[in-house]
């Protein structure tokens, strides 16, 4: 089924400008450098690399020639979207209610899409699932800048200044800074010898706009994003990266159709809200950067899958599966269609349900563990760790798009990471 969408426009320039600014907290990139717009086909910085030194000529003397080379850096848009789904009386209402809701939307959106820029710019993985996105490829700064240095938590200024020379090496500066929470809490902790704080600007979760010595700086949990090993990244972010967004951005009413792969639109009484920004950036530079990282981040988490308990509900789970198993993770087997009424169709009407176990070796690395299917069907992310069986279930609407989820956080609250497990391979009956 076609979508049909009853309102699309363009916002204003001053208002997508305006989108930016009001969220440069939530986006260390747009705080620690300037935007300009750029085009939807693109634009080239180019950049000048020049060895050796000026010559001092003699009058009549012979002048030297130096080796410089020129070499662009395409900034192309990447198409950025954020949806949300509402009851479709938000059409029903006056003009003067449903403002303030699209204010608010705007707004939530904007934060989003600034993150977005962070995640994809910083680390190269598409800000919705934590993958890598082959729309950023290696324009990123985990991939493009190669001087690191082992991130200690008790002297992090040192890092700082070890960062600093490190960039100096190649004639680059540095006039910026953005941090980890972590990064900010080791500065926070930091005391003399008679135990006052030596940057207390950043105790109690302080996010100053810049760092001893006048380096402008940002505390942002998009630098460690998905639990990376990156803590600070340090450089020439006014110089050596630039970033900005075509002015058309568009906002749409989606009335009719699946936009997001939740179910019929028309079926449910509901509406989509998108937004969708064109952003674009490139590292000009890379030797003009330096990132302080963490050797042993928070692992990625090793949950098993297996079937549930022989009875969840007072639901068979024999009656809900056939050869469910777990090979990579990939999901495979078959899901019977659970037509009957009963504690779990009562709930989630019929369908095709997956009755799972999550297993672990050591539960006690994790603070929560929050188990679901994305896109769900409304039940969202739930915390399976206080449940000491580890038993669930969740309904498949569309095994080729929906993924199951874990996002564990570890013990000391600090740090997420997670896992997907693939449902492409199920074989799910209909009734």
């Amino acid at each position: 089924m076609g979508l049909i969408t009853e309102t699309s426009t363009l916002f204003k320039p001053e208002l997508v400008t305006e989108i930016f600014n009001k969220v440069k907290g939530h986006s260390s990139l747009a705080k620690l450098c300037g935007a300009t717009p750029i085009p939807f086909a693109g634009t080239d910085a180019f950049i000048f690399t020049m060895d050796g030194e000026a010559c001092i000529v003699g009058e009549g003397g012979n002048k030297p020639a130096n080796e410089a080379a020129l070499k662009p850096v395409t900034i192309k848009p990447i198409k950025f979207i954020y949806q949300h789904r509402i009851t479709d009386e938000f059409l029903n209402i006056a003009d003067e209610k449903r403002l303030p809701y699209m204010r608010a939307f705007t707004d939530g959106a904007a934060k989003k899409m600034a993150r977005a820029l962070d995640i994809a710019g910083f680390h190269g993985v598409n800000p919705y699932d934590g993958q890598a996105s082959g729309n950023v490829g290696d324009n990123n700064f985990d991939t493009a800048v190669v001087k690191t240095l082992t991130f200690n938590a008790s002297t992090p200024d040192d890092d700082i200044d070890v960062a600093v020379a490190l960039i100096q090496q190649d004639d680059g500066e540095t006039n910026g800074i953005a941090m980890s929470a972590a990064f900010g809490a080791a500065l926070a902790k930091m005391k003399t010898s008679t135990g006052a704080a030596i940057y207390p600007e950043y105790r109690f979760g302080g996010n100053p706009a810049s760092f001893a010595g006048g380096i402008e700086s940002d505390v942002n949990t998009t630098v460690s994003f998905n639990a990376g090993a990156d803590e600070a990244i340090v450089g020439d972010f006014k110089n050596a990266f630039k970033w900005g967004y075509a002015e058309n951005v568009k906002f749409e009413i989606i009335t009719t159709g699946d936009p997001d792969g939740l179910g019929d639109l028309k079926r449910r009484n509901q509406i989509c809200l998108r937004m969708e920004m064109y952003i674009g950036w490139g590292i000009l530079d890379p030797d003009s950067f330096a990132r302080i990282v963490n050797t042993t981040p928070f692992a990625a988490p090793e949950f098993g899958f297996e079937v549930g308990n022989t009875e969840l509900f007072g639901v068979k789970a024999s009656a809900m599966q056939d050869g469910l198993t777990v090979t990579d993770g990939k999901v495979t087997g078959t899901l019977k269609y659970l037509s009957t009424a009963n504690d779990i169709t009562n709930v989630w009407g019929k369908g095709n349900f997956i009755p799972f176990k999550l297993t672990c070796a050591d539960w006690s690395k994790y603070e929560s563990v929050m188990v679901g299917v994305v896109p769900s069907q409304g039940t969202g992310m739930v915390d399976i760790k206080p449940d000491n069986e580890h038993n669930g279930i969740v309904k498949i609407a569309d095994k080729d798009i929906q993924r199951f989820k874990v996002v564990a956080k570890s013990a000391d609250g600090k740090q997420i990471n997670t896992q997907w497990f693939d449902l492409t391979g199920l074989h799910c009956n209909q009734q």
